[in-house]
């Protein structure tokens, strides 16, 4: 089997590669980045250096060509956190996916998963959302709108098999700065300044290590549509505090804010009732999202970046 992955840099994209290495053992993968793949495995990994916002359906029909992959995981696109909710990029990348979709399946793909996000959910209704029935709307920022807008075009093509992956709230090792786990992080390590938190708040946090393996259980199972990635429970942005607090027994400075840029909602939050339809046993509990807190403070220790 062949697998391509678009965005395997990227801090998702790496954990998830990671575990396809090991889920797939005899699979060969073709990797798409911007720069060389930071994973280097000679003999089942080929790494192509390719900017997609800034190439043609020649070049990606070339490669599907080339190498026929069954599976494509396309998580490439922007996410830088100071302009990515309204970037113009999110309609590059809109069109972009959508000539990725196509291209790959009349290269003879099997099955697509790309990745979407919480904010297709219209955020102003009743929470946890779940796939086959909370209202959609991107809410008004462009870069929800365009992964909703790829998800319909998804959903408008016949006799395909296809995961749109929601995630939902992200941390995890070489997140940027500007997030909110690595900045309380590095404030407890290293006394960045004070940070302006609602700790009332309550979203739905889930590590990148733990997106990785909900995404490579969903693709094993015979279901094709939206599934959401998540913890299936939310969490204070306090608490969020006191785990990195408890764990580096250091303290966090912060000070209250009001939030007025539309994320000011008080819980955010998705159902893993679709994942536990096909694995009962599933969770992720508190001790493994403390777990997951711990490994991310370990990285960001051990590689010392404030």
């Amino acid at each position: 089997m062949k697998i391509l992955i678009t965005g395997s840099n990227g801090i998702i994209g790496q954990q998830l590669l990671l575990h396809l290495l090991s889920a797939y053992p005899t699979a060969e993968f073709i990797v798409i980045n911007r720069k060389p793949s930071i994973l280097v495995d000679k003999n089942r990994i080929q790494s192509i250096d390719l900017d997609l916002l800034n190439t043609n359906e020649n070049a990606i029909r070339s490669v599907m060509i080339n190498n026929r992959p069954e599976l494509l995981f396309h998580l490439a696109w922007d996410t830088n956190h100071s302009d990515y909710l309204n970037t113009l990029d999110n309609i590059k990348w809109e069109e972009i996916s959508k000539m990725l979709i196509d291209v790959f399946y009349d290269s003879g793909g099997k099955r697509f998963i790309g990745i979407g996000s919480s904010i297709e959910y219209d955020w102003n209704m009743k929470n946890p959302f779940r796939e086959n029935s909370s209202p959609l709307s991107g809410n008004k920022w462009l870069y929800g709108q365009s992964k909703l807008r790829v998800f319909k075009y998804l959903t408008s093509l016949a006799n395909i098999s296809y995961l749109w992956c929601r995630v939902f709230f992200v941390f995890g090792p070489n997140q940027g700065n500007s997030r909110l786990v690595p900045r309380i992080i590095n404030n407890a390590l290293f006394g960045d300044l004070p940070i302006s938190l609602n700790l009332q708040l309550k979203r739905d946090y889930i590590s990148t290590f733990e997106i990785a393996r909900q995404m490579v259980m969903m693709q094993k199972t015979e279901y094709s549509g939206a599934v959401n990635i998540c913890s299936g429970r939310t969490v204070e942005l306090g608490y969020i505090v006191d785990s990195i607090s408890g764990i580096l027994k250091k303290t966090v400075t912060w000070s209250p804010v009001t939030y007025q840029d539309g994320f000011e909602i008080e819980s955010l939050g998705g159902s893993i009732k679709l994942i536990n339809q096909y694995y009962k046993e599933y969770t992720y509990s508190l001790k493994n999202f403390d777990c997951d807190i711990e490994k991310t403070i370990d990285f960001i220790r051990v590689n010392n970046y404030s």
